[in-house]
């Protein structure tokens, strides 16, 4: 389930979202300001956050809506790619001693996610190569040339 600490170390993108409520839900809403939240929205957004953190199972169960994939999947945006050389050197080691691996298992090895991984090895090519390390893609798998 996403924490306030996953909100704090990534400070996730906002999105707007505008509602329409009955006179008896804005009077509870307005009633919950400084309970729930600082204001409506901020009451609205934990009120929301608390129901999927409480109804995760249910979601799942109910309308196949895995919510550890979702926030996994928006989290994996802010995860950072390590500085470029180490990356790149990082790469040379692991391959000084396997010829192949998996893209999952060797962005697993680097903390990252497989398209990023993938994404950088493929736009770093001519620096790999430079370097020594001639990588060829196939069937999800990284081999040394």
């Amino acid at each position: 389930m996403a924490s306030d600490a996953d909100h704090q170390e990534f400070d996730l993108e906002s999105k707007r979202i505008t509602v329409n409520v009955d006179e008896v839900t804005d009077k509870i809403i307005e009633n919950l300001i400084g309970v729930k939240g600082k204001s409506k929205s901020s009451v609205v957004y934990q009120i929301v956050k608390d129901w999927i953190d409480q109804n995760s199972e249910n979601m799942l169960n109910n309308w196949g809506v895995n919510f550890s994939i979702v926030r996994d999947q928006i989290l994996s945006k802010y995860k950072k790619v390590p500085e470029e050389g180490m990356l790149i050197n990082q790469l040379i080691k692991y391959f000084e001693t396997i010829k192949s691996i998996t893209a999952d298992e060797l962005a697993t090895e680097l903390n990252l996610e497989a398209k990023q991984l993938r994404n950088f090895i493929f736009s770093n090519s001519k620096k790999l190569k430079d370097a020594g390390l001639k990588l060829v893609y196939e069937n999800g798998k990284f081999f040394t040339e």
